[in-house]
């Protein structure tokens, strides 16, 4: 999907970076695509006239924890925690991701999640 059709999607600001993107699944839902920019992650996914937007700030997620090959995603603005699995390439996607989160956070990047050594 081009930057601009994911900005659009995402109501995004037309400067916001759009640093990567990723095939995963959240919960029980066929593949979708999660979008990672300098100040959200974003999931996508569509099938037959359905579809699931997540949008969450870096800033209000709250915790990130990894497992086996899962992201559980805790954030002040959800309701419940989400996971996402079924990526492509867990090991860079996990570390991409909290990298960023750090960073949003001003964490000192030697940090790691509560349970990313839980593998």
């Amino acid at each position: 999907m081009a930057q601009t059709n994911v900005r659009d999607l995402f109501d995004l600001k037309p400067t916001e970076q759009i640093f990567d993107d990723f095939s995963c699944k959240e919960g029980a839902l066929s593949s979708g695509r999660m979008y990672i920019t300098e100040n959200y992650l974003c999931f996508f996914w569509s099938m037959i006239g359905f579809s699931k937007k997540i949008k969450i700030m870096w800033t209000d997620i709250t915790s990130i924890e990894v497992k086996s090959s899962s992201i559980r995603i805790i954030a002040s603005t959800e309701k419940d925690p989400i996971s996402f699995s079924g990526f492509s390439d867990f090991q860079t996607s996990s570390k991409y991701i909290q990298k960023l989160w750090q960073a949003a956070r001003g964490a000192d990047s030697d940090e790691q999640s509560e349970t990313e050594n839980e593998q």
